[in-house]
């Protein structure tokens, strides 16, 4: 699979300024790629996304 293909993809990840800290909000990529031959690379998104925002915490 060619990662580069996130390139296409738009930001779906929105930094909002709350209080003294910011709230990050990051959108399920199942929600925008509905090909099923393209599942594969939601999941693994979905899963990057997901531990990216772990750590934050």
């Amino acid at each position: 699979m060619d990662v580069a293909f996130a390139l296409w993809m738009p930001c779906n990840v929105v930094l909002q300024k709350a209080g003294e800290g910011t709230t990050i909000s990051i959108i399920d990529p199942h929600d925008i790629i509905k090909d099923d031959g393209l599942k594969p690379l939601a999941d693994k998104a979905q899963t990057l996304l997901t531990q990216a925002l772990e750590q934050t915490d």
